[in-house]
């Protein structure tokens, strides 16, 4: 008997580990009718394929089920309580009316053919799709947040257990959202919504995705994070705010003097972005493609890297405050979108700025590169800022590019 037993481990283990390394998903159970696909190898290699009409995950959530949220969070929860894996979306469309938190080691493919549409469900205010967080982490603090501003919640919790806020890059880690194919996030111009929140994270990947359809906010906010990478992605289509323009993607910090992060779980600690990564992506009618638009004293965002994006028709390219080590490489900007901000037509805005690269860029229809010496912005928040701008810099600048008045 013990050698059957044996023998019987054996062809599992080597039957498991032959699906891992192939396409086919095996180990599939069935809840409701559907069948549900999924590869039990241990803690970190859990892998669930689903679509729209795939049943929630042991039936969880039942309170939420009348869209495509329920379903989805139902298995990134369960891979958060597994340690991590992969989540496959199949083609259809998903509407997701609250934000899915994405614990660590957790990678959510989207197949060709998804569609994601933001919806709002008006008993549980939203702004965002996806979050780099901890789920039990943030049910925690909900708890003892109370009512009020984001003030008085961090506040609260800080009083009754602030080691639970997220500091520094201690947050969620290893984590990505990745498109294969034609993939879609619609934010459907619905006022406020976000489609991607990167917080207090280190090591996140975000590719292979088109959004569009942003209304006064960022299709991705990326705060105090450590080494982060969005290539081949499409941000088309934004309708001009009622305040500030409003970048594609927002390298910002979280302080509450700026309100630079509206997020309740961040400890506000005003630590920077470094080692960020955007290439090969494409920014089509928006009120500016990548940017700072406030800043916290004495605080750089570091290692910012901008390369092979074409920008066609927005307001302000790249729009960048207090950064240093800054490469904007190889990247094709024409088309000034004119939407009555004073800083429209600069295809490259820095200030407060140290290191900077700007080389192989084709610009048409905007003006060159503008380094302010000193800035600061109208609310003066902070004191002004200064760049730091060597000779040689000025002259790649203007010589290593081509501009086409």
């Amino acid at each position: 008997m013990f050698w059957k037993r044996f023998i019987y481990s054996m062809l599992t283990v080597t039957m498991f580990a032959t699906a891992i390394s192939g396409t086919e998903v095996v180990g599939a159970k069935t809840q409701g009718g559907n069948q549900i696909k999924s590869v039990f190898t241990g803690k970190t290699n859990t892998i669930f394929k689903i679509s729209p009409q795939s049943p929630r995950y042991e039936d969880r959530l039942s309170e939420w089920a009348f869209d495509e949220y329920a379903v989805v969070r139902s298995y990134v929860d369960e891979l958060a309580n597994r340690g991590g894996g992969m989540l496959i979306l199949k083609k259809g469309t998903y509407r997701i009316s609250k934000p899915i938190y994405i614990s660590s080691n957790i990678k959510i493919i989207l197949e060709n053919g998804v569609v994601i549409k933001k919806t709002f469900d008006k008993n549980v205010p939203s702004q965002s799709i996806f979050q780099f967080v901890d789920r039990d982490r943030i049910v925690q603090m909900q708890q003892i947040a109370g009512d009020g501003s984001i003030v008085d919640k961090i506040k609260n919790i800080k009083k009754k257990n602030k080691k639970l806020l997220y500091t520094q890059y201690n947050g969620v880690k290893n984590s990505s959202i990745i498109g294969k194919g034609n993939v879609v996030i619609d934010l459907q111009n619905e006022k406020d919504a976000q489609a991607i929140v990167v917080g207090h994270n280190r090591k996140i990947e975000i590719s292979g995705i088109t959004f569009k359809n942003s209304y006064n906010n960022h299709f991705i906010e990326v705060d105090a994070t450590d080494t982060i990478t969005i290539r081949n992605c499409v941000f088309r289509n934004a309708k001009v705010s009622e305040g500030t323009n409003k970048e594609a993607i927002n390298l910002d910090t979280p302080d509450l003097v700026t309100k630079g992060f509206n997020c309740f779980w961040s400890s506000q600690d005003k630590t920077p972005n470094k080692n960020v990564t955007i290439e090969d992506c494409k920014f089509i009618h928006l009120e500016r493609g990548i940017g700072t638009h406030q800043f916290s004293h004495e605080k750089y965002h570091t290692n910012i890297k901008i390369k092979d994006c074409m920008f066609d028709t927005v307001s302000v390219p790249v729009f960048g405050l207090n950064w240093k080590n800054i490469e904007i490489i190889n990247n094709s900007m024409k088309n000034v979108r004119r939407i009555g901000n004073r800083y429209d037509g600069n295809s490259i805005f820095l200030a407060g700025v140290e290191k900077v690269m700007i080389r192989n860029n084709q610009i048409s229809n905007f003006d060159r590169p503008n380094i302010r010496t000193e800035y600061n912005v109208s609310q003066q928040f902070y004191p002004a800022i200064y760049s730091i701008i060597t000779e040689e810099e000025r002259n790649i600048i203007a010589n290593a590019n081509q501009y086409d008045e």
